[in-house]
């Protein structure tokens, strides 16, 4: 193997390893703050911030999922001709973006008496 193909093959593997960290992560706190999610968002009546949120959480979730299967596929010209994978990175990065301001952590849950 050539220089060259070593460090695209390095590149790919950095590439993988970063986008499955930052995954692991984004599933991690949608896993962790699920209870909350429920116990404030689900069993209150819905608001018009609520429905937001719920697309916003949602939308950033499914599309990471798409990333995730579409990274592991081989997307040759004659499959899938329309679809750059970097489009949907685009996408899901900033979705990924937009849903981290919006996460379930403190100051959201604190308790109102210690305001």
């Amino acid at each position: 193997m050539s220089d060259g193909s070593i460090d695209a093959a390095q590149e790919i593997y950095l590439h993988n390893l970063l986008l499955f960290f930052a995954a692991s992560f984004f599933f991690y706190d949608h896993l962790i703050t699920f209870g909350k999610e429920v116990t404030y968002l689900w069993l209150r009546p819905k608001t018009q911030s609520a429905y937001w949120f719920f697309f916003n959480r949602y939308f950033a979730f499914l599309g990471n999922i798409v990333v995730i299967v579409l990274e592991q596929m081989d997307l040759s010209s004659d499959i899938i001709p329309l679809i750059e994978l970097s489009s949907f990175q685009f996408v899901s990065a900033n979705t990924l973006g937009v849903e981290s301001s919006t996460c379930l952590h403190p100051p959201y849950f604190t308790d109102l008496r210690s305001l």
